[in-house]
């Protein structure tokens, strides 16, 4: 699945990330130490998630390295490299990602 980078799971879904104290350009995944890893819970926003004129930005995704992350292997789910159809719905209909995700607690 390709990632649009609506936000959506960088604030809904439990992942594991990088701490940003060890973010570098040079970084090398298989050499970090295990507190270099973080349990991101749901429904907290990721650390490295920032939003610009109400577009999802991530601040390691131009990183050569972001492609070993954890965080991009839990995107990849599908076999084909298709669009995200949950990021898809929430870019085509303008919507806010933390408006839907209050939205969807409401009704759980």
């Amino acid at each position: 699945m390709k990632c649009l980078r609506c936000g959506y799971c960088c604030i809904n879904l439990s992942l594991v990330t990088i701490h940003p104290d060890y973010i570098k350009e040079d970084l090398i995944i298989n050499e970090l130490p295990e507190e270099a890893f973080i349990f991101k819970p749901d429904g907290e926003k990721c650390p490295h998630l920032t939003f610009e004129d109400n577009k999802a930005v991530c601040k390691i995704h131009q990183y050569n390295w972001y492609y070993q992350t954890p965080c991009y292997n839990h995107n990849q789910i599908e076999r084909k490299n298709s669009d995200c159809r949950l990021g898809k719905h929430i870019i085509d209909n303008n919507v806010n990602v933390f408006d839907f995700l209050i939205q969807q607690k409401r009704k759980a």
